[in-house]
């Protein structure tokens, strides 16, 4: 395992970088990294954010800070269990 991950919009789970099929990145307008990818788990084309497992953990640990997309974000605190 890596320490980096993407939050699937297909089934809102966190998968490590390494175990998904990487299909490509671009950059948003603030220059972070959005990776498209193959679900392991649906097979379908899927993008997130790229996080370092540390940073996404503490970014939850200060209250108000958000991964991005709404989608993401609740997809990280259902996984993760958090309530901001």
């Amino acid at each position: 395992m890596n320490n980096m991950i993407v939050i699937c919009t297909e089934c809102s789970e966190e998968h490590d970088t390494s175990e998904v099929k990487f299909l490509n990145i671009e950059e948003d307008i603030q220059g972070r990294d959005i990776m498209y990818f193959e679900c392991p788990v649906t097979n379908l084309e899927a993008r997130s954010l790229v996080y370092a497992i540390e940073a996404a953990e503490s970014i939850h640990s200060d209250k108000g800070y958000s991964l991005g997309t709404p989608e993401a974000q609740e997809a990280f605190e259902r996984k993760r269990g958090y309530k901001l």
